[in-house]
């Protein structure tokens, strides 16, 4: 219901594992996750994307880093939807917070949801006209 028919939106299942895109109640591309100990449940929009970014990593047992990673789709400062190239480990947990998808499918994800990444564009946030695809996580 809080989604609009005919409208992209995105549920991930912290329970099986799973990320599903959709199109109104239509799935149209399913993929195998790895999610973190801390990854919030909740509705969210898109909020910013970055093509290819360092992330870091801040936890109670030191910090880490990762080079070079592309296709991430933030839903809440810190936390994203991204590739994860240093793991196969989808359907694990394998992340302090946020989604990991593989490679491939992250860039599909990346691709699909709004806002649009303009050609050369290395970013984007979303706006008042370009809220960002809902994001379900539960």
């Amino acid at each position: 219901a809080w989604v609009g028919t005919g409208e992209k939106w995105i549920h991930v299942s912290k329970k099986h594992w799973t990320l599903v895109a959709y199109v109104g109640d239509r799935p149209v591309y399913a993929a195998l996750i790895s999610r973190g100990w801390k990854t919030p449940a909740g509705r969210y929009r898109v909020t910013r994307k970055l093509a290819l970014a360092t992330m870091r990593f801040h936890t109670r047992t030191g910090e880490y880093e990762a080079e070079a990673v592309p296709w991430i789709v933030y839903f809440k400062p810190r936390y994203a939807l991204h590739s994860a190239y240093w793991h196969d480990g989808f359907g694990d947990r394998a992340s302090h917070g946020c989604v990991n998808l593989s490679p491939v499918d992250a860039r599909w994800i990346f691709q699909w949801t709004a806002p649009a990444l303009p050609p050369g564009w290395y970013q984007i946030h979303q706006t008042k006209a370009d809220p960002g695809t809902h994001i379900l996580i539960e």
